[in-house]
């Protein structure tokens, strides 16, 4: 189910009626699994309030999920006449609970996480082989991603993939301490800025009540940050070159099931 469009099918979609509905909040919607998170001028007790009143008819159980997920790796092409071919590439992930997430972390920033990364200097920047390179972790409870997306002029996806895969190879042997350390400042400046926001603050908050059962604080995830040191990314990149690998093309993408 991790891997099916949050959307559905447009016969599911039709199926839906308003019973189906309020069976599946009965059965999923508990006190036990809910997270109220509130931030900015409030009073903590006024919003209690609230929320008891509003959820008196929430189930007091909680059912977990039957499913666990597993990465299967493959090819996926969507042919379609498009201006630009979009290529998705990579490996399974750590989940959020792992030791090495927030290695995946850096190593993801100083890979392709802004203009300063390796992705985006020697693929848009020298060779200008893609008007759009990122890379992207994604975890969850069990598994996660570690992927690259890119957008490129259909002529060049082989040679773009060619590259981005070179440049994975070569990090481990390449990787220096001041990278690291600028992808960690990096990572930093994100969180700081982030708690400007009250909705990023509520975001933030929620997720990690759900992960860790309660709040992670700025300082502590800093903390864990700023640990991360070059032989763990280094450990993290050789590790992802052995996992199986997953790729996407959408568009005119014909060149990449021989790659």
């Amino acid at each position: 189910p991790l891997g099916r469009s949050i959307l559905g099918t447009e016969a599911h979609v039709r199926s839906f009626t308003p019973e189906l509905v309020k069976d599946y909040m009965k059965q999923t919607y508990s006190f036990d699994n809910t997270i109220i998170v509130a931030s900015g001028k409030l009073k903590h007790e006024e919003i209690v309030a609230q929320v008891q009143e509003k959820l008196q008819g929430f189930s007091s159980q909680n059912q977990k999920s039957l499913f666990t997920s597993s990465f299967k790796g493959g090819v996926n092409i969507f042919e379609r006449d498009l201006e630009q071919a979009h290529v998705i590439f990579g490996f399974e992930g750590v989940p959020y609970l792992h030791p090495h997430y927030y290695t995946s972390v850096v190593y993801s920033t100083l890979m392709g996480g802004g203009m300063s990364s390796r992705l985006f200097q020697e693929i848009r920047e020298k060779r200008g082989l893609a008007y759009t390179i990122y890379s992207f972790p994604t975890s969850y409870e069990t598994t996660g991603q570690m992927g690259v997306y890119a957008a490129t002029n259909p002529t060049q996806v082989s040679d773009l993939l060619t590259v981005v895969y070179e440049e994975l190879q070569k990090l481990s042997k390449t990787l220096t301490s001041q990278e690291v350390d600028r992808a960690k400042a990096q990572l930093r400046a994100g969180l700081m800025m982030g708690a400007e926001s009250t909705m990023a603050i509520c975001e933030h908050t929620a997720k990690q009540i759900s992960l860790y059962g309660t709040p992670k604080s700025l300082e502590e995830i800093n903390q864990l940050v700023e640990k991360v040191g070059l032989a763990e990314v280094i450990d993290f990149s050789e590790s992802l070159l052995k996992q199986k690998s997953a790729l996407v093309g959408h568009g005119p993408v014909r060149e990449l099931p021989q790659f």
